[in-house]
């Protein structure tokens, strides 16, 4: 017996009459938008949690060091 997956080929005609349904472009722009604002949040809050992580280390040297 032979290794592998198989699988059935897609064909030209069949990618012509598939439907792709797209939301207006001022959706997309809006969804856009929403995805750099919680980039902007992750950076923040990861630049909050090592700022915290420094304090905690400084203060367990200080008392344990």
């Amino acid at each position: 017996s032979s290794g592998g997956a198989t699988r059935q080929a897609i064909t030209k005609k069949q990618l012509e009459e598939l439907k792709i349904i797209l939301p207006p472009i001022s959706q997309q722009n809006e969804f856009a938008n929403f995805v750099q604002q919680v980039d902007k949040s992750k950076v923040a809050v990861q630049k909050s949690l090592d700022e915290t992580q420094k304090l905690f280390d400084s203060l367990m040297q200080e008392y344990f060091g």
